[in-house]
């Protein structure tokens, strides 16, 4: 090493996997979680090849809040209509079908439990004045 010379390290330049994904890992993704769709792949990326990442990105991401056979519903439908967006496949689950996760609702009127609580408010002038307050 030279004194004053500059240092490029190549791993501090590496991007979010997540959020740079190539088409071909995400491509692997699917088909491991969906075997039986490869021609869904095919017209998608036919269909969107400018964008067609980006779709199977978000697909992939809406198969995760839907169950497995509802989401191959979904795929059938878009296959039988020839349509292969994230939007459409995203409408069809909101339609027809229930989230996996489920939200819990808060119950407002439920019983809190009773507890005696008191201060003494001696407590309370016991606390340090400023000297420009004098205690009355």
């Amino acid at each position: 090493m030279k004194k004053g010379g500059i240092i490029i390290d190549k791993s501090h330049y590496r991007t979010n996997p997540h959020a740079e994904t190539s088409f071909d890992r995400l491509r692997v993704t699917f088909i491991e979680s969906f075997p039986a769709y490869e021609l869904f792949l095919e017209k998608l990326h036919a269909q969107k090849r400018l964008n067609a990442r980006r779709h199977l990105f978000q697909i992939l991401e809406i198969a995760d809040l839907y169950h497995p056979t509802d989401f191959c519903k979904a795929l059938d439908l878009s296959l039988e209509y020839n349509v292969f967006t994230a939007t459409f496949i995203k409408g069809v689950l909101e339609k027809h079908c229930k989230h996996t996760t489920e939200i819990s609702r808060v119950n407002l009127y439920q019983q809190l439990p009773a507890t005696d609580v008191s201060c003494n408010l001696a407590d309370y002038q016991l606390l340090p004045t400023l000297p420009d307050q004098q205690p009355q």
